[in-house]
């Protein structure tokens, strides 16, 4: 029987794309065809389809048919979704990878720590030229995967001189608002790069272990955070802003994304951020208020 004429509703053809913590795995499909099939297919099923690759993303498309290329990012053939599909299981994705697009050739356990486990991102399994690397290593700092641009462009400033000039240095300055020094802590630790998932589960999780649901819009808690190294590249006002403005709108939609806090611990944290409501007005206004959040952010993104 051909895959795409399977009804998908019987019990013997159901697989749900998300991993052991129940987080949604996430792709990108490079390709698809019979109107989104793999894209409706993916989405029913708690998978995560997005536009472009991100650090935990698999790349999906047809090896005969692909035009991707990414340096560090490889694509894999759209039958790993047939595979999973008819084994109930993740089969050796190296088995599907599209080698003409990527440079890297990833072992197994590479991919499932990346994509599946989430351990790991695609730029941890890649060459980045020796001289950026130790740049940001010595302030241990280096722990985000970049936007495809700013690699590109840092790898072939890397190539065509063995040494960073102080052009180069000032272009990675701006890239991450400063580079790390050790003159101050603070200034060590300012930075534009985007919060990641491992970074607010850092926070929520030190914010439950030790007590501070009310304490979160004084001082105190978050300079301990910071003096704990939570979140090596924040400062405490960061952090502070981080969780009262965005996490905040996350707690709301329940343990979605925080799976490891039990229901009293959700709800003291919303008690602490003022949360808990009771009337139907104020729910429906807290409501309407994460949606906008929500949307802003997809927003942003797209624009990107």
């Amino acid at each position: 029987m051909n895959f795409m004429s399977k009804n998908f509703d019987l019990p013997e053809n159901m697989f749900y794309f998300h991993n052991t913590d129940l987080h949604p795995l996430t792709f990108v499909l490079k390709w698809d065809s019979k109107d989104k099939f793999f894209l409706r297919l993916l989405n029913r099923y708690m998978g995560n389809v997005i536009n472009k690759p991100d650090d935990h993303s698999l790349v999906l498309s047809v090896p005969k048919m692909n035009k991707y290329f990414h340096k560090f990012i490889p694509a894999f053939d759209i039958k790993y979704i047939e595979d999973c599909f008819t084994l109930k299981d993740y089969p050796d994705p190296t088995k599907y990878i599209i080698h003409d697009s990527c440079l890297i050739n990833y072992e197994k356990n590479d991919i499932f720590d990346c994509w599946f486990h989430r351990k790991k991102s695609w730029i941890d399994f890649s060459p980045i030229p020796k001289n950026i690397l130790n740049y940001f290593e010595k302030d241990s700092c280096y722990n985000e995967i970049l936007p495809s641009k700013d690699i590109d462009d840092l790898c072939s400033q890397a190539s065509s001189n063995s040494t960073l000039d102080s052009k180069k240095s000032k272009d990675i300055d701006d890239l991450f608002s400063q580079a790390p020094s050790n003159n101050t802590l603070h200034s060590r630790k300012r930075t534009r790069m985007p919060y990641t998932n491992q970074e607010d589960y850092k926070i929520v999780e030190y914010i439950v272990k030790y007590k501070g649901a009310f304490k979160v819009t004084g001082t105190e808690i978050w300079r301990q955070m910071e003096q704990a190294n939570i979140c090596k590249i924040r400062t405490w006002q960061s952090m502070k802003e981080r969780y009262i403005k965005y996490i905040k709108w996350d707690l709301i939609s329940g343990c979605k994304k925080y799976p490891f806090l039990n229901e009293n611990d959700l709800k003291e944290l919303r008690q602490g951020l003022k949360l808990e409501v009771s009337t139907d007005t104020q729910k429906e206004a807290l409501k309407t208020k994460y949606y906008e959040i929500k949307t802003r952010k997809l927003f942003l993104d797209e624009s990107d």
